[in-house]
């Protein structure tokens, strides 16, 4: 059978009710597992507050609250050109997001009388917050830098449109084509997402908000120790890599930061016979892990025997 795109299942997810293991480790710890599920609520009728109210709600939080806390240097602007400002609220366009971590969660849920957990073993501490005014666009098609099992997302306002598209290892692995294929996310739904193995894009065609929490299933039940995250991409494998590959070359550098460690990197920097220099990784790299170098591999290769012409050159420049 020709492989065909990949479906999206979908469950049905009362508030406060709990989401059954076994539908959380065959979507993502299976490895015949598409790595993507849509909760949806039950059919009913519902009163939910205004979107007016929800801004109001929210718009208070951001200035009482994190605009006086630490986490206010997390503040990102997401999309600088609809508007270069951080403060979304100030905005008839823009969109912005911010990281709760040094603010406890539940300061946000009772603020906003909401429940923003779905109470899942292996929930990380720190929340992302997306908040979006106008028509709106994400980042391109990527995928995150993240070293969760999943991620999931709580559309609080309005609705997004996801672009997602599984990555080579992925598509091979369910035996599905690498093609996009298009999934709205409405007011009162999640998506669980691994976005280290699906690229990811969003679209809003007005106000939205949603918030987001890793999630390392499997990983113990207390969601780990608290760990600092940041609005920064790191470099990391989005498919297993062999070692010996070359992972990137000085002239094809991607976008985000390559991490340095002191010891036990996956990777390291050699100098090209047709010039300039690579990172190649040193032994198999798996999905999700992120590509390090020794904190000096970068500057061996200029401390050991061009010191003298280093001299003569910053003299020639002076």
């Amino acid at each position: 059978m020709p492989p065909q795109i990949c479906p999206i299942p979908t469950y049905t997810h009362s508030v406060g009710s709990a989401i059954p293991i076994d539908l959380l480790r065959s979507t993502f710890a299976s490895k015949t597992g598409p790595s993507v599920l849509l909760l949806k609520p039950p059919k009913r009728k519902r009163e939910t507050d205004s979107a007016d109210a929800k801004w109001s709600l929210l718009k208070s939080y951001y200035n009482s609250t994190l605009l006086k806390s630490k986490d206010r240097e997390s503040i990102t602007v997401e999309n600088v050109k609809n508007s270069s400002s951080p403060d979304v609220f100030k905005t008839s366009k823009g969109y912005t997001s911010f990281i709760l971590q040094d603010l406890k969660v539940s300061t946000l849920e009772s603020h906003l009388s909401l429940p923003l957990s779905l109470r899942i073993p292996g929930e990380t501490p720190a929340l992302w917050s997306f908040i979006g005014r106008g028509s709106n666009v994400g980042r391109p098609l990527h995928t995150d830098a993240v070293t969760s099992t999943f991620t999931y997302h709580y559309q609080y306002l309005g609705s997004k449109t996801w672009t997602l598209k599984p990555t080579k290892g992925l598509a091979q692995r369910l035996n599905v084509e690498e093609a996009k294929r298009k999934v709205t996310v409405n007011e009162g739904e999640w998506i669980l997402l691994d976005t280290r193995v699906w690229f990811h894009c969003t679209e809003m065609s007005s106000d939205s908000v949603s918030f987001a929490r890793d999630v390392h299933f499997g990983e113990g039940s207390e969601g780990g120790a608290k760990t600092e995250n940041t609005n920064v991409d790191g470099i990391y494998a989005v498919e297993d890599v062999e070692a010996g590959t070359v992972v990137f070359t000085e002239e094809d550098a991607p976008d985000g930061e390559l991490c340095f460690v002191s010891e036990g990197a996956n990777c390291e920097v050699v100098e090209l016979e047709e010039g300039g220099r690579a990172v190649v990784t040193v032994r198999d790299v798996k999905v999700g892990e992120f590509f390090t170098v020794l904190e000096d591999d970068d500057d061996d290769d200029d401390d050991d025997d061009n010191g003298d012409e280093e001299e003569e050159f910053e003299e020639e420049e002076t």
